[in-house]
């Protein structure tokens, strides 16, 4: 429809723009004759005053690519019109739709042909009005592109139910690998009558919090329990994500299997539970699902950027035990928006490894096994998370480690910023050991290279920028909040309110100098602090942990959700912090928590 608007709105823009042209030559009113009864080649038009004066004559090639252009743009116009009346009524049914179809076609036929013998300022007034609604038209439809582009294009979907990026990122390597063969949706767009515009089904879905769809796939369940068609015709294959730390290991994948099975779909490969998206357990999966649907096995590597460390600094050194380092990667030709997450790879240097073997009386050329392929003991290392864990021989050691993870970290810097803040904090496990990746990222040299990529974070969006913002945050749970705060600035947008929490007020308070600079600039509108351990701030009655503000500030917190129709946003530890913060809101909203948060008026980045 939109490339047949822009034939109809070039061809009208040709006509009016020869005939006002004549018009404003002449500067008189004229009149136009057509003298169409002999066939194009025998064409005559002249143009005439409105005495009968004969004006000009055009020749007969001008008279025949004249009237050419009426009939198009005529022709034109029919089909515009049937395309946009059947479209309307399509939910009458077939028969109604045939009828009218046929009526069209019909007057098609027999009219199209039949031009005007006089065209005078009425009628150049008539394709005057007819191309304004053509541009409007036009630029009407490219708002409806989103929802053709949903149009299947292939017999297989892959569908993904992603809260952190994740599954997304994974649905749309495999969906670039197989570009022939297949569509990719977010379950977000996704009813169950699309699914029988498929044979073949491949998910990606991940599970949130306990067993939780993610947040913006929640109905989507609910709607194919009360789907009332068979999904019989239907073959599918869950990819399910998760991570065992959790008592619901893949709960929401399992789910959408089973409703599936329940609506008639086949299962063609049993479904795939994958810990911490091991890329070894997806690739394998990808690969039985292309021998299976008789396709070309293609790699869904992701394409990593190259990552220098910039600058390095531990913003409260006084913190043995838990530091955290503002640490700025310079990467080329990055593209992210406030939200998004980086992914990190952190393999240990294989100097160090070597320096490590050593130590432990271990030859680092020494053959092992990895993955199926023979390697020396020091690069098979460099691909295993290897801190101080020993074991009888370097083949048991290999097969004892976990493959290395990339890591994923909240942007803190302005959107699209080369140079990529992160804050990361220096993990110390209970045992002493510290954590691997968090490690290598605070111990980090400037000029150090990193593997990194952008994951992107839809469901942390900010709103447009006419829409009220509560960020709650806790430690490295602000990090997000600080590239949020410089788009809005960049936007001038509307009132933005922080609530942060940390130990102490001394030397917890990242990025505090940014934050009273965001208030003087009117950027921040209102800033409220939660110090858990800082006795001296506790003295003077204040609030200790952010959900005692949000009790505190309940009423605030009413007037921004209600009257301003603000949006809050929550970033921080799950275990302690997301608990209790969801717990309070909960308290507060009451059943309206439930309802804001599938209006996506509420989100959550709790990790």
């Amino acid at each position: 429809m939109r490339w047949i608007l822009l034939a109809n709105l070039l061809v009208a823009g040709g006509v009016l723009v020869l005939m006002t042209g004549m018009w404003f030559e002449f500067a008189s009113p004229l009149v136009l004759h057509l003298q169409p009864t002999l066939g194009l080649e025998a064409a005559a038009v002249s143009l005439r005053s409105d005495t009968d004066e004969l004006l000009m004559a055009f020749s007969s090639r001008d008279s025949a690519s004249l009237m050419a252009m009426m009939i198009i743009w005529k022709a034109l116009a029919f089909l515009i019109v049937s395309l946009a009346t059947i479209a309307g009524l399509r939910r009458l049914g077939w028969r109604l739709m045939l009828a009218l179809a046929s009526v069209f076609v019909g007057i098609l036929a027999l009219n199209v042909m039949a031009l005007p013998s006089v065209i005078d300022n009425t009628y150049l007034y008539l394709v005057s009005v007819l191309f304004v609604i053509s541009v409007a038209s036009f630029y009407s439809v490219k708002h409806y592109q989103r929802r053709l582009a949903l149009t299947p294009k292939n017999s297989a979907l892959i569908a993904y139910a992603s809260q952190s990026g994740t599954a997304k990122s994974i649905a749309l390597n495999m969906a670039s690998a197989a570009v022939k063969h297949c569509d990719c949706r977010s379950f977000a767009d996704l009813t169950p009558e699309n699914l029988q515009d498929y044979e073949q089904l491949l998910v990606v879905a991940a599970t949130y919090g306990e067993g939780q769809a993610p947040e913006k796939t929640i109905d989507f369940l609910p709607s194919l329990a009360n789907f009332q068609q068979s999904l019989s015709h239907l073959k599918f294959s869950v990819l399910a994500l998760g991570d065992k730390a959790y008592p619901q290991f893949c709960a929401y994948g399992q789910q959408v299997a089973q409703a599936l099975s329940e609506k008639g779909a086949k299962v063609m490969h049993p479904i795939q539970e994958v810990d911490r998206a091991q890329p070894q357990v997806i690739a394998q999966w990808w690969q039985e699902i292309c021998q299976l649907s008789g396709w070309r096995v293609e790699q869904i590597d992701k394409q990593w950027l190259q990552g220098e460390i910039t600058n390095n600094l531990c913003l409260n050194s006084q913190q043995s035990q838990r530091p955290a380092h503002a640490i700025t990667i310079n990467v080329d030709n990055v593209k992210y928006q406030a939200g998004d997450l980086l992914e990190i790879m952190t393999p240990t240097p294989i100097t160090t490894i070597d320096e490590r073997l050593l130590e432990y009386g271990l030859e680092p050329q020494t053959m092992v096994r990895l993955n199926g392929q023979a390697c020396e003991l020091n690069h098979a290392l460099t691909q295993l998370e290897w801190t101080n864990q020993v074991a009888n021989s370097p083949q048991a050691l290999v097969n004892k480690l976990a493959v290395l993870r990339p890591r994923v970290y909240s942007i803190a810097s302005a959107p699209d910023d080369h140079q990529v803040r992160l804050l990361v904090r220096h993990l110390k496990k209970d045992d002493g050991s510290d954590g691997f990746s968090s490690a290598h990222l605070c111990h980090a040299n400037i000029g150090q290279i990193f593997n990194v990529a952008v994951r992107q974070h839809d469901s942390f969006r900010l709103p447009p920028s006419n829409v009220p913002v509560i960020m709650i945050g806790a430690g490295t749970g602000i990090a997000p909040f600080m590239s949020f705060l410089a788009q809005r600035r960049a936007e001038n947008g509307a009132d933005n309110w922080l609530i942060f929490g940390e130990q102490y007020s001394s030397h917890d308070n990242y990025f505090n100098n940014e934050l009273d600079g965001h208030i003087d600039n009117g950027t921040l509108t209102r800033i409220d602090y939660a110090f858990s351990r800082d006795s001296q701030w506790q003295s003077f009655g204040k609030p200790s942990y952010v959900n005692e503000v949000i009790q505190q500030q309940s009423k605030l917190l009413f007037h921004w959700l209600y009257d301003k129709d603000a949006q809050l946003y929550v970033c921080g530890n799950k275990a302690g912090m997301g608990e209790s913060v969801k717990d309070a809101l909960k308290q507060l909203l009451q059943e309206d928590f439930q309802r804001l948060e599938q209006a996506n008026r509420l989100h959550f980045d709790l990790y």
